[in-house]
Formats: structure tokens, C-alpha cells, sequence
């Protein structure tokens, strides 16, 4: 936004799409939450908002998705930038009690009226923003972005690897929101041959995720040695077993129990927990490869 003047034309004017109106929708919730929050003095919560709303949805899908927009045509690049601004700015103010010095210095760098964010007006919820039907198709394409991307995290493939990615989308009113926004799964899902049809059959070899009546295919063959990859998670899954057990016959022993601190007690729960949930999660791994086969 470095030498940006915001523009005089309304937002609306604008053609904002999809993920401009969602979360302008989701900054109006925000600022209603937070207010709320405040106003009871749940500072706490408050705060968890505005952590949740800046990391997960502003900084993960946001700021993601307008990158190559702040690259493209005259239109979506003006667009772009006075959609990332207004949300900025307000988010900025929002942020302003719970962190006062860096978000004056953020604030400084962005066009601004008054000589301090102190002094500006806290953000107040504009209705007109609100936008349901916008929040209920991204939530579906972040469903659908999300399910290829943890095929990715479960069968091992590294970013930089591309992949192919069918949609079975049996309905035309899911089947056409995948297609006018299929730019979005291609760069956030790092796709780079994506199909979406009705009555798309599963290939071979292809791992699956499923979002409501969606099927989504990602076909495997050549992208990862199946022998290889079984033998690597067999080889976690005994390290993982190791662990679990000697934590499990720490618990078991009376000794220790009656004997250690309770916050190292706690501890070694955690841990065993987390080794358990380590375990399910490379036996169903191995799992998912011997059906892939």
C-alpha cells in the first residue's frame, strides 16, 4: 500500500468480489463481537477475537488471496487495495487498546485523518456490510481448499510439488460457485491442473476428501513411492510406540506417581496423550496408503 491514496468512488462502485464482501462481512462481526466483549469487560475475549480474525482469516486467506489481484488488471488492483486498506485501517483502531504503540506506528503508514490514532474514532459495525450469502460460499471454498490441502500434509507432498485436483460437484449451484472462484483453489491449494464436473469418477490411486455432497480427487501416482512412504511411516510408527510405551509404564508405576511433583505428573500425561494421538493418526495413515494401492 506504500504511496496509496485511497479512492474517492465508493467501495461498491468498485465491483468488489467474493472475498472482498466476506470479509468486510466477517470485519462488521468483529467489531460487533469485540464491542460486546468490551462492554462487559471481557477483555479477554476480546482479545481472542481480534487474534482469531487478524491470524486466521485476515493474514491465512485474505491477504493470500488479494496478492495476485495487487499484481493484475487496473480494476482489481484498485479494488483490491482500497478493500485492503479499509480493512487495515479499521482493524488498526480495533487493535489499538490492546496493543497502543505498534498499531500507532502501523497507523502512521497508512493515509490517515488526525495526527494520532488515539484520537480516532473507534470502529462501530456498519450493517450495510453484512453479507450472509458471502460468508456462506467462502466458508465452502476454505472447506474445499482446506480438504486438498490436508491430503497434502497427510500423503507427505511438499509445496512445491503441483497437483492435479478433480471436483465432483453434483449440484449446478456448488458446481458454479467452484468454477467462478476456481482461481482461489488454484493458488491457495497450490493446484496446477484443476477440473470440476459433475459425474467425475475417482481415479486410481487418487487420495479423497469430501466437503457436504463434493468429492475432491487428488490423483497420487507419480507423486509419491508408495513402498517408500510406507516404510517411512512404519519406521515414525515404531519410534512413536517406543515413546508411548515407556511413557505409559511411567504412569503405570506407583512410584512415580506418588513420588514426582504433580505438575511433572501433568506432564507426562500430556505427553502420553499426544504420543497416543500420534499413534492413530500413522496408523491411519498407513492406513490410507494400503487403500490407495
Amino acid at each position: 500500500l506504500e504511496g496509496y491514496t485511497p479512492e474517492s468512488a465508493a467501495l461498491q462502485e468498485l465491483q468488489p468480489e467474493l472475498a472482498d464482501r466476506w470479509i468486510q462481512s466477517r470485519l462488521q462481526r468483529v467489531i460487533d463481537a469485540v464491542r460486546q466483549a468490551l462492554e462487559a469487560y471481557a477483555f479477554n475475549e476480546a482479545a481472542h477475537v481480534l487474534y482469531h480474525f487478524v491470524w486466521h482469516e485476515l493474514c491465512d486467506w485474505y491477504i493470500e488471496l488479494v496478492k495476485l489481484r495487487l499484481e493484475g488488471r487496473v480494476e482489481e488492483k484498485e479494488t483490491a487495495r482500497q478493500v485492503l486498506f479499509r480493512v487495515l485501517e479499521t482493524t488498526f483502531r480495533l487493535l489499538h487498546p490492546f496493543m497502543p504503540f505498534v498499531t500507532e506506528e502501523l497507523w502512521q503508514h497508512l493515509p490517515h485523518t488526525g495526527e494520532s490514532i488515539m484520537i480516532a474514532p473507534y470502529p462501530e459495525k456498519e450493517a450495510a456490510w453484512v453479507d450472509q450469502q458471502a460468508e456462506q460460499e467462502m466458508q465452502f471454498l476454505q472447506a474445499v481448499i482446506t480438504g486438498i490441502r490436508n491430503i497434502r500434509g497427510e500423503m507427505n507432498l511438499a509445496p512445491s510439488q503441483k497437483i492435479t485436483a478433480l471436483i465432483n460437484a453434483p449440484s449446478p449451484a456448488s458446481r458454479t460457485l467452484l468454477q467462478n472462484h476456481a482461481s482461489y483453489i488454484s493458488h491457495l491449494a497450490l493446484v496446477e491442473s484443476l477440473s470440476i464436473g459433475e459425474g467425475i469418477a475417482k481415479p486410481p490411486s487418487a487420495a479423497t476428501a469430501v466437503v457436504g455432497e463434493v468429492e475432491i480427487y487428488v490423483p497420487l501416482a507419480g507423486l509419491i513411492d508408495f513402498a517408500a512412504e510406507e516404510r517411512r511411516l512404519r519406521k515414525e510408527l515404531a519410534r512413536v510406540e517406543k515413546d508411548r510405551q515407556a511413557s505409559g509404564a511411567k504412569l503405570a508405576n506407583t512410584q512415580f506417581l506418588s513420588r514426582a511433583p504433580a505438575e511433572v505428573i501433568t506432564k507426562e500425561r500430556e505427553k502420553y496423550q499426544q504420543l497416543e494421538q500420534k499413534y492413530q493418526k500413522l496408523v491411519a495413515a498407513l492406513q490410507r496408503l494400503a487403500e490407495l494401492q
